[in-house]
């Protein structure tokens, strides 16, 4: 792995703002673009190996399968649901939801010091970067196409994402109009929704599937007990909105009424969040050598996930200077800490909270990399990398790549991924149909 500039005078200002409106323009990119330390969308990229790629690739997809299977175990014991933070409510209703393939996720991976993909954590619930591994890697590639003779990793991620929605939408009953549901007052969450929908109307139309896009405020509850979506009445829905900030809310249990009715699919449910929940990662890592996973699968987990506990687990052993410490809720960064950081009353603080986990740290190779400013001036930096593989109906689908800080979180820098030769996973067995 690699950066393609890692010298500032190897791409020029003018190149970079052409690349900017290109890509504000072709992502509805609207409110993302800001970082801790300058643009969020930098005009670089991170070239893999072909093997990185495809141990990334067959990685994704095993992962997938352990984490559905780890789940459908969890999701069926109410004592262990309690012991990962969630309400007994959320309980009772993901026994009534019908369990279905996860549309799309996100793995993040940092590759260690031995060239081995880590996991960090699955993202699923409402997973980010859609638009910047499609419009904006597309924009990036057609523009450094002169200074590399590599080929785009993402050029089906959408392919792949439309196909699973259509999966999904065919697994009960064919319904004639798709809800995307947002909070209008994220101007990134709407954008990307505004993005996705402008993408796959024309061809979900094609099968006689409508879709419409509207904010949670204008979900209703319409005559016939259909749920309408901007006066509109729905037969499915995707939502963009955090489980979280629906809770408290009358359209959530609108929502759920109508699932467990049956007269409302729901494409991404609560499914996703207990499989977010980085109390999942300890579980598994506590049952790596169990039957319930295959031996592939086992030998995925142990070279693949790093050593996770429950705070309340962690072994005498371990040397709290190389953890790192994860609220189980926690998104984009947010509630994460160094154990090298942490002093006696702030381990016992968590331990006393509970829901946090324990992870060993990932060492990772810092990356010489050219950044931009807020003139738009080209800027070398040290960074270090995450490569997110998404999966689409869990297979794997394509990669979103950030450059950050040692917490790599929503302030960083999207960059995009590209291959250091000719993209070929055919000999990748576990991502064939």
């Amino acid at each position: 792995m690699k950066v393609l500039f890692d010298r500032p005078n190897e791409i020029s200002p003018s190149l970079y703002r052409r690349f900017f409106r290109r890509a504000l323009f072709r992502g509805c990119m609207a409110g993302t673009t800001v970082s801790s330390d300058g643009p969020y969308l930098s005009l670089n990229a991170l070239i893999l190996s072909q093997s990185e790629l495809a141990s990334l690739a067959e990685l994704s997809t095993r992962l997938a399968r352990v984490f559905a299977i780890a789940g459908q175990h969890v999701a069926e014991d109410v004592d262990t649901l309690l012991a990962f933070g969630f309400p007994w409510s959320f309980a009772e209703l993901l026994h009534q939801e019908p369990p279905r393939p996860v549309v799309f996720g996100r793995f993040d991976f940092l590759l260690d010091s031995s060239s081995r993909w880590q996991l960090l954590e699955y993202n699923c619930d409402t997973p980010a970067g859609f638009r910047e591994a499609t419009a904006v890697d597309e924009v990036a590639f057609e523009l450094l196409r002169p200074y590399f003779k590599g080929a785009r990793v993402n050029g089906d991620l959408a392919a792949r994402r439309l196909a699973a929605i259509g999966a999904a939408l065919q697994s009960d009953r064919r319904p004639v109009r798709l809800g995307l549901l947002t909070d209008a007052s994220d101007k990134e969450d709407t954008g990307h929704m505004a993005y996705t929908e402008r993408l796959i109307r024309t061809t979900l139309a094609a099968d006689g599937v409508e879709t419409v896009l509207g904010d949670i405020d204008n979900l209703r509850e319409s005559r016939g007990g259909r749920v309408s979506l901007v006066g509109q009445p729905i037969d499915a829905l995707y939502r963009y909105v955090t489980y979280e900030a629906m809770l408290a809310l009358p359209q959530f249990y609108t929502i759920v009424e109508a699932v467990t009715s049956g007269r409302l699919t729901l494409l991404n449910g609560l499914r996703g969040m207990l499989l977010q929940n980085k109390g999942l990662l300890a579980w598994i890592w506590a049952r790596r050598d169990e039957p319930l996973f295959s031996p592939e699968e086992q030998e995925a987990i142990k070279r693949h996930l790093p050593p996770t506990w429950w705070v309340r687990d962690l072994p005498g052993d371990v040397d709290l200077n190389k953890t790192v410490v994860k609220q189980v809720f926690g998104r984009e960064g947010d509630e994460v800490y160094f154990g090298d950081a942490m002093s006696d009353a702030d381990w016992e603080q968590c331990r006393k909270w509970g829901t946090f986990i324990v992870q060993q740290f990932v060492e990772t190779a810092p990356l010489t990399s050219v950044g931009w400013d807020w003139q738009g001036r080209p800027v070398q930096r040290m960074r270090l990398a995450t490569v997110g593989g998404y999966v689409a109906s869990e297979k794997w689908a394509g990669c979103y790549s950030r450059l950050g800080n040692r917490i790599v979180n929503s302030r960083a820098e999207f960059v995009p991924t590209f291959a250091e030769s000719k993209v070929d996973l055919r000999w990748c067995k576990i991502n064939e149909p």
